[in-house]
């Protein structure tokens, strides 16, 4: 059998190896000028990694060590190997790897030749011509001769009974450099299924100019093929997680009608989504015609698509469904040609003169869903109910619906798996609370609907839930349903993401850094030392330990392992905090570094972090917190790690790490309304003593102002600090609560202070109408007459933190709900402030 050797690939070697010397014997062991020159030495063991194993191999009757190197094709992303703080879309295996020269000598790569896998019969134009004695047996298989021309299906059916690799060419996502050779798994995605490969191996030689060592290496990409799938979304077309990162599903829907329903139309594969379509669009963006890129090996790109087959109408009890009651019809994209979904049309009325009065019958529609190479079956139950010539709505059962406190407003339709069999309009009326159920900021009540948002009950710790009941009935104007009931269950979840990794310890209860995420970070601007950070039980906010430094320029890091990763997307908004004790240095910010995976880099983090001070507090447990948003380096296509590095000085304790996405939501989680003064009001705000308060366009943030773009322009001629305040017939009342955390945001600048003003002190909190408790935050102004900042003071009710003028809370056991409360300001006297965009919301806390 001769050796193939195909002209790209030759080509392809010269190109890249040129100028690397060698000597093709490759026991060699010869003397040099100077005396005995000794060979390369391999260790072997230094190969077998979590990626490659190391492996003995007869070649040419001799033993080599052959590098089995393998990657899945949905691998993107890998530490860059000229910037460990960097990433790429490809693995450099290092053909030199394992390997040192015991004289020193510089290494090289010589006399590279591949490992032949046989012939592709399903190329029946030359490999099967070639090799007869091979290829013609197996194409008898599938009916086919050498020459004939074959369709891709067949070909890649023939590949497969050969068990031959789909790409075995140093061509897509295999690159030779001088020393390495590059795999960029990605590549193979849109023609490797699951159980194909696309592998690419070599023989070479390494040489240090008189001596070689002869190797193998094979690179392998497992095709990892999906079938599809019905999920839930983002707006960006990626699959949205749930609090544990997973994926989530989307049931078949169902439908109710009667056999007096006209033709009703529905969404068949609602949540549809193929990732190798996703993926292979996603490329197609970025390199252009996907079948030209790949057009090197003919019959190899097969462009995926989906379609509907083994369409079928049951009924559960045998009955046969006369034809017309159920089609479909396929949507498609008229640029791309791709199948998109697809409408179930239902017509119940063929049913008319089967089904009696009150009779029911369940109609199973069921079908397949391929994408040339997956199925994934699906079922939709039509239930149809006979009617009488005058109908009171119907429904089988109650509503039940869980929500977990990091979710999104959920909706729920008082109407969902109901039905007027007449086709009348329907509506739910006299709902009522059921038991222990009160009323309660943050369940919503519309017309036959009832809205739930999620994060007013954030005062849940995790594992912890409360229960929604109501009854209500149904009426078609005329006619009135049974009575009928609605339970919405509310999850605590934690929405830490310090909480939820691999080695979550957000409060060092681990009781010790050995086998921790948390570790000493060592820094090479400082002198700080490991076995000056301890975790302590002599000082703690919660629970049992602390992290405690005994030397100052101290950075501690709790490691990718300790975060879930994955969770952030660009422009998402989170805050990180935690609480600190130090015993000096009170006004010191606090710094820290997201660091892009595991690599601590002062020059290149992912955000430089600035946390508040302790607020000129000593010796007592101070939260530390920064807000920010999602860079760049969070877009939704890539898969992004981070860690995070904090710095300490001496005698300085850490506790209660929180690191907690935060979604601002929609008109049910804002509880002030018009704070963007889209009109010459002040929205209710007020200030106290006489000061000066005036919505004025000068005082809008906006960057290009519509003409009716607004703010508060805010004046304290007066000798004595001032407040604005929001009326609390603008504020919603009950929406503050024990054990709650929220955010007032707003933009300010500061007309009258310069940089030479001194620190400037931000107090604004929620106060108790007429009586004295508050729940407030400090921060410190940015002091630019012209520069808008944006401001996040964070709320939290029961917070034991503190600042230089007492507690944040006058009682962290106050029933808010209990009280008319109201948002406020202090102004010093001689401010002059603009304020804009204020808004308020909660925000998960656990």
């Amino acid at each position: 059998m001769k050796r193939q050797l195909p002209a790209l690939l030759a080509l392809s070697i010269t190109a890249a190896l040129t100028g690397c010397g060698g000597d093709s014997d490759s026991g060699s062991n010869s003397s040099g000028a100077s005396g005995a020159n000794r060979a390369p030495q391999l260790n072997a063991e230094a190969l077998n990694t979590d990626r490659g194993q190391a492996m003995v191999v007869t070649s040419e009757n001799e033993e080599v060590v052959r590098w089995e190197v393998s990657f899945n094709e949905s691998e993107n992303t890998f530490t860059d190997p000229y910037d460990a703080n960097a990433t790429v879309d490809f693995f450099d295996i290092d053909l030199l790897a394992g390997v040192t020269d015991p004289d020193g000598d510089t290494l090289s790569v010589t006399n590279v030749t591949f490992i032949w896998p046989g012939p592709n019969c399903a190329n029946t134009t030359v490999d099967a011509v070639n090799f007869p004695d091979i290829c013609d047996p197996i194409l008898a298989e599938f009916g086919v001769e050498s020459g004939n021309t074959i369709t891709p299906d067949i070909a890649a059916d023939i590949r497969e009974y050969q068990n031959l690799p789909i790409v075995d060419q140093a061509i897509f996502g295999f690159e030779f450099l001088a020393d390495s050779l590059r795999v960029t798994p990605r590549n193979f995605a849109p023609i490797l299924l699951t159980g194909q490969t696309a592998e690419l191996g070599i023989n070479y030689e390494i040489t240090d100019g008189e001596n070689t060592l002869r190797r193998q290496v094979v690179a392998i990409v497992n095709g990892e093929d999906k079938a599809p799938s019905f999920i839930e979304t983002n707006p960006d077309g990626t699959p949205r997680l749930d609090s544990d990162g997973n994926q989530i599903p989307i049931e078949p829907p169902s439908l109710l009608v009667s056999e007096k329903s006209g033709i009703t139309t529905i969404d068949m594969t609602a949540g549809l989504y193929d990732q190798d379509i996703y993926d292979a669009l996603a490329w197609q963006r970025e390199i252009g015609d996907l079948a030209s890129f790949y057009s090197a090996i003919n019959n190899l790109y097969a462009r995926e698509n989906l379609s509907i087959t083994n369409f079928t109408v049951t009924a559960s009890n045998g009955m046969e469904i006369p034809d017309g009651f159920a089609s479909f019809v396929q949507r498609v994209d008229p640029v791309t040609g791709l199948v998109t979904g697809a409408d179930l049309t239902i017509n119940a009325a063929v049913l008319a003169d089967v089904l009696s009065a009150g009779e029911v019958v369940d109609v199973l529609v069921s079908f397949d869903i391929t994408d040339g190479n997956n199925v994934t079956s699906r079922e939709i139950e039509i239930t149809v109910l006979g009617a009488d010539e005058e109908n009171a709505p119907v429904f089988f059962e109650g509503i039940e619906k869980t929500v977990e406190t990091t979710g999104d407003p959920t909706t729920i339709n008082l109407l969902e798996g109901a039905i007027e069999l007449d086709g009348d309009e329907m509506s739910a009326i006299g709902i009522t609370p059921v038991g222990a159920t009160e009323a309660e900021y943050g369940v919503f009540f519309g017309t036959s609907n009832i809205t739930i948002d999620p994060y007013h009950f954030s005062y849940l710790a995790p594992g912890e839930s409360k229960v929604f009941s109501y009854t209500y009935q149904i009426t078609d104007g005329s006619m009135t349903s049974e009575e009928r009931r609605v339970d919405i269950t509310v999850n605590g979840v934690s929405a830490n993401l310090a909480a939820r990794g691999a080695q979550s310890d957000p409060g060092f209860e681990s009781g010790s850094l050995e086998g921790s995420a948390w570790k000493f970070q060592l820094d090479p601007a400082s002198a700080a030392t490991e076995e000056n950070l301890i975790v302590t039980d002599a000082e703690k906010h919660s629970g049992d330990y602390s992290l405690s430094s005994m030397q100052d320029g101290m950075f501690t890091t709790l490691g990718t392992t300790g975060i879930q990763q994955n969770q952030l997307n660009e422009n998402d908004l989170f805050y990180i905090s935690l609480y600190a004790k130090v015993a000096a240095g009170q006004w010191n910010t606090l710094n820290g570094l997201l660091n892009r995976g595991d690599n601590f880099d002062r020059n290149n983090a992912v955000e430089n972090l600035t946390f508040q001070s302790a607020l000129g507090v000593t010796n007592s447990w101070v939260e530390r917190i920064t807000t920010l948003r999602a860079s760049d380096y969070f877009a939704p296509t890539t898969e992004e790690t981070v860690s995070l590095s904090l710095l300490m000085n001496q005698n300085t304790q850490f506790d209660d790490l929180a690191v907690i996405k935060v979604k601002s939501g929609g008109q049910v989680r804002q509880m002030i309304a018009n704070g963007r003064f889209l009109s010459p009001s002040t929205q209710g705000w007020s200030i106290t003593g006489g000061a000066s308060i005036e919505a004025t366009l000068d005082a809008n943030r906006a960057a290009n102002p519509s003409g009716a773009d607004y703010g508060l322009q805010i004046t304290n001629n007066t000798a004595e600090t001032q407040r604005i305040e929001l009326d609390p017939n603008f504020f919603p009342q009950g929406a503050v609560k024990n054990g709650m955390r929220y955010i007032i945001q707003f933009d300010m600048r500061t007309p009258s202070y310069t940089s030479d003003t001194g620190a400037i002190p931000i107090e604004f909190g929620i106060f108790e109408v007429g009586g004295n408790n508050f729940s407030k935050r400090v921060d410190f102004a940015n002091r630019s007459p012209t520069e808008w900042t944006t401001y996040y003071m964070h709320i939290d009710t029961t917070s034991d933190s503190a600042y230089f003028g007492g507690n944040i809370n006058s009682d962290v056991n106050f029933d808010w709900t209990s009280t008319i409360v109201q948002p406020a300001l202090y102004i010093r006297p001689g401010d002059e402030l603009q304020i804009d965009n204020i808004s308020m919301y909660p925000v998960p806390k656990h």
